[in-house]
């Protein structure tokens, strides 16, 4: 399970809403394409779930097939993390400087 939620950290996944439409067609073309959904709760007009960012690349004609509106609940993991600040490099150099930092000095025996 932890490595499961650290992929999908790493790689980053999108929380999305899918309005009006056939649900079931939805979810069975999802499956026929391969696109992972997790987190699938029902709403009074259709679902929300969760999937990956190549997931919800190739979601949308699932969508259009199926006669639903798809709109973005919110976005989580690293490549979004790097995508809002990518114009602070130095936020991103000094994290990473941080972590380097840390590996080396727990790597020696200090008295």
């Amino acid at each position: 399970m932890f490595f499961t939620v650290l992929f999908r950290l790493l790689f980053g996944y999108v929380r999305f809403t899918a309005a009006d439409g056939f649900t079931e067609r939805f979810i069975n073309l999802c499956s026929l394409n391969s696109i992972p959904l997790w987190g699938l709760k029902t709403t009074d007009d259709g679902i929300t779930a969760c999937t990956t960012v190549n997931g919800y690349r190739f979601i949308r004609p699932c969508a259009a097939k199926a006669g639903m509106r798809l709109k973005v609940q919110s976005r989580h993991g690293l490549p979004f993390f790097i995508n809002r600040y990518r114009r602070r490099s130095g936020v991103i150099v000094g994290l990473a400087l941080f972590f380097c930092i840390i590996a080396l000095l727990s790597s020696m025996v200090w008295t």
